[in-house]
């Protein structure tokens, strides 16, 4: 598990995760333009989940903004392990203009299928000038494998035309004979730490919250009050996490929580 992002204690709500360089009330704002959301403010992110919970999937979404000190803001979702916002950051990184790194490790679950991503975007004299004429080759780099349902693909999409390959990628990762295997948790810590993530730093998460919540217009009754419920309600196990993105989680390898 990754400390920075609240290591067992927040598994699997920190199962995707998206860092901006900005401060949480510029990112809400992106999120929300319109201002519709109901927007809170908190002097923690425990204090942040208890206060909102319950948590219905798919019926109401609340992101978490949690002011790193390096003055970026962490975002989290309760959507997680289903919330996408790594394509969301991927899409929209260029529009809003920071630096952002994404990433995302979401083992199989019953009716979900698995993926594990990582998205950095780094923004160019192009971006800060806002649109203009024609596609932009941007400063992005995304690397992910998922499970389509039928097969297992590995996608890597490099940076734009005249934007140099990150210099911290394995590209010899990518070669494995599963393509389930080509982006392991490992290598997506290592990719976090050289994009200026430190990973290892326990108080990442430990400044002050907004959180943003708006409805959705799925059905359903699964939901979640806190860890035990989110993991009960993704169907992953009580004890730990799935390291295999391919195995059934109920049996497959795992690291134990506290382990």
């Amino acid at each position: 598990m990754i400390p920075a992002f609240g290591g067992w204690r927040l598994w699997p709500l920190n199962s995707e995760i998206a860092v901006l360089r900005a401060d949480p009330q510029a990112v809400r704002r992106q999120l929300d333009p319109r201002g519709r959301g109901v927007v809170a403010e908190y002097p923690d992110l425990d204090t942040a989940i208890a206060a909102n919970a319950p948590y219905p999937f798919g019926r109401r979404d609340t992101e978490f903004l949690v002011a790193a000190p390096d003055g970026a803001t962490v975002t989290l979702s309760s959507a997680a392990p289903r919330a996408g916002l790594l394509h969301l950051f991927r899409a929209d990184a260029a529009r809003m203009g920071w630096e952002s790194v994404a990433a995302q490790w979401t083992p199989r679950q019953p009716g979900q299928l698995a993926a594990a991503g990582f998205d950095h975007f780094r923004p160019s004299a192009a971006d800060l000038a806002g649109p203009g004429p024609g596609p932009r080759a941007t400063d992005q780099l995304t690397v992910q494998v998922a499970d389509t349902g039928r097969r297992w693909v590995f996608d890597r999409i490099p940076p734009g035309a005249g934007h140099p390959d990150r210099d911290y990628e394995v590209p010899e990762t990518y070669r494995a004979r599963r393509a389930a295997d080509r982006l392991p948790l490992t290598l997506i810590r290592r990719y976090l730490l050289a994009a200026g993530i430190p990973v290892d730093d326990p108080g990442y998460l430990r400044g002050r919250v907004i959180t943003l919540t708006q409805p959705r217009r799925m059905t359903g009754q699964v939901e979640w009050s806190d860890m035990a419920g989110l993991r009960a309600a993704a169907g992953y196990p009580a004890d730990g996490m799935p390291t295999d993105l391919t195995a059934d989680p109920a049996t497959g390898p795992r690291e134990s929580i506290g382990g």
